[in-house]
């Protein structure tokens, strides 16, 4: 991503908190209230995961169609507009898609995508239908001090491009053991809670899939603190609940990803 589009995704990010347009900025739906910093970088993170994911699907598009496109205006488009009201979230993060999808992003060695569930409004479970998973290297553009509190003067060093990587995505339906009824989540995070490793997650993942009893496997996991503590990755979440796809169970193939999208 240019350095021009992430200097665009910035300033996105300063107009929103500039005028808050009635959005909290707490943490993912939890209590806990970021400061200006990690909301702002939060936001520009986002928005580039989204322009990234959308120059990989209109590239998939001029594949498909045998044609010369702009990669970020042309079947699927970029959106800048600040929505008002609390509750009012944007309608698509990929304009153009012809079903609802949630753009994540997440940092270089981040193995999971989760979904937070504070999401459901007027009873629509996590409202999206397919989230797609964005590595961003936005760290080494902003930099960072000792104590892991990013430089507020280093905002102003939008001066070189920054790299993404697709890391896969999902359908809603693939982070529960029953898909239909959105029942049965195959891993559910509390606020507090950590990460557990992700092979070993697909481990688990797998016997389930292969006819472990839904009940077996949260007595043998779930909810064995001994097995949680021994696979953490002391990595812990702020929101009060998530659900979450180990980065190496999540589908690959970005053909598929745009025939379900056009």
């Amino acid at each position: 991503v240019s350095a021009k589009i992430v200097k665009k995704c910035f300033d996105f990010s300063l107009e929103f908190i500039k005028n808050k347009h009635d959005k909290s900025i707490k943490s993912h739906g939890s209590d806990f209230q970021r400061p200006w910093w990690e909301f702002i970088y939060n936001t520009t993170e986002g928005k580039i995961a989204e322009v990234a994911s959308i120059a990989l699907l209109n590239f998939a598009h001029s594949l498909e169609t045998k044609t010369e496109c702009d990669l970020l205006n042309s079947k699927f488009k970029f959106d800048d507009e600040i929505k008002s009201g609390k509750h009012n979230l944007d309608a698509n993060d990929i304009v153009g898609a012809t079903r609802r999808v949630d753009v994540k992003a997440t940092k270089r060695f981040a193995q999971w995508l989760t979904v937070n569930e504070y999401k459901e409004l007027d009873g629509l479970d996590m409202q999206s239908e397919i989230y797609i998973l964005m590595k961003v290297d936005l760290m080494h553009c902003v930099g960072s001090s000792r104590n892991g509190v990013i430089n507020a003067k280093s905002w102003e060093r939008f001066d070189s491009a920054i790299t993404c990587s697709f890391c896969g995505w999902a359908f809603v339906g693939d982070f529960f053991y029953d898909a239909d009824k959105r029942e049965c989540p195959y891993f559910e995070y509390l606020a507090g809670e950590s990460l557990i490793n992700a092979d070993e997650a697909k481990k688990i993942k797998l016997e389930l899939d292969n006819g472990m009893p839904y009940e077996s496997y949260l007595a043998s996991y779930v909810k064995n603190p001994k097995w949680r503590v021994q696979n953490s990755m002391k990595v812990s979440l702020y929101s009060k609940k998530q659900y979450g796809l180990p980065v190496n169970s999540l589908k690959r193939k970005i053909g598929d990803l745009y025939r379900h999208l056009i």
